[in-house]
């Protein structure tokens, strides 16, 4: 995989350097206060909520931009399947370390293609990954 910094712009640290911080601080704000970050959680947390009771009897989900895992938690915990993509390979790992529910996957993209068939999922979930 191309490195990420040549395709991605990120301010601050590199994604690869953010997934060794841990917590709020891998995919939020890496030099914010934990205020800060518990605020922009809350924030997505509330979306994520919402997302949840947009289609009744949705239950397939793609995590574009996955980072350590926290929504695809919330949504598998949930009794969604989550397919969690990622550019960063120590994002994965990341997400490994803290745990993925047994319905959801994850899968190392190069950011633009989705490996998967039209029509097999139900939501994108998109979330501090676009700026």
């Amino acid at each position: 995989m191309a490195d990420e910094s040549r395709r991605f712009h990120t301010i601050g640290p590199s994604w690869s350097e953010r997934a060794k911080l841990g917590g709020l601080r891998t995919v939020l704000s890496p030099d914010g206060s934990d205020r800060r970050n518990l605020f922009l959680h809350g924030v997505h947390l509330f979306a994520a909520n919402r997302a949840l009771h947009l289609k009744p009897g949705t239950r397939v989900a793609v995590d574009f931009g996955c980072g350590s895992g926290r929504f695809i938690r919330y949504f598998g915990d949930r009794g969604w399947k989550v397919i969690g993509t990622e550019i960063t390979p120590e994002m994965i790992k990341a997400a490994e370390r803290d745990g993925i529910p047994p319905n959801c996957h994850l899968c190392l993209t190069d950011g633009v293609l989705i490996p998967l068939r039209d029509d097999s999922v139900d939501i994108v979930w998109c979330c501090s990954v676009l700026r």
